[in-house]
């Protein structure tokens, strides 16, 4: 059995814990290692850590713990910021040229009276710069007399279509 004293100064031992460098105020980031750029650049496709740290090179039984030392990281953190941006970057001018190529065949299709040609390209114009957005209605049915004659026939329509076979 371990003397008192022991216990004493292992406990004590546990509990002066050191900070981690990535943690240490003060302190600048790190230079990135290959798996740490190879996991930014996979957790920035789906932002899911745990695919991202295999995908890496990790252990796949140790990935969501490993993705989430990872992503407390602040070399990860400003790898994945700076990710970040360079897309928005990139999807901002994608978006200038869309708007601008669909403005200049709006133009085109004025010129040409195709009006439902102008019709589509303002309704696209619309969405793309978030002033239209597509609403659907869904409607609670808690019974069947709720539901309009037409409702009624399509459901028994669906019931008494055959049932698609399956070959093998």
């Amino acid at each position: 059995m371990p003397r008192r004293a022991d216990l004493a100064t292992r406990d004590a031992y546990k509990k002066k814990k050191k900070p981690t460098p990535h943690k240490r105020p003060g302190r600048p980031a790190r230079i990135p290692t290959d798996r740490q750029r190879v996991f930014a650049a996979e957790y920035v496709s789906d932002f899911n850590g745990a695919r991202a740290a295999r995908a890496a090179g990790y252990s796949s039984r140790n990935a969501a713990r490993l993705a989430q030392q990872m992503l407390a990281s602040e070399t990860v953190i400003k790898l994945v910021r700076d990710l970040l941006d360079q897309r928005a970057k990139e999807v901002a001018v994608t978006r200038k040229f869309l708007e601008s190529e669909a403005l200049s065949a709006l133009r085109a299709a004025k010129e040409d009276k195709s009006h439902s040609a102008v019709r589509g390209l303002i309704e696209l114009l619309a969405k793309m710069s978030g002033n239209l957005v597509e609403r659907r209605e869904v409607r609670e049915i808690k019974d069947w007399a709720d539901l309009t004659e037409a409702e009624l026939a399509a459901l028994a329509a669906m019931d008494s279509a055959p049932a698609p076979s399956s070959t093998h």
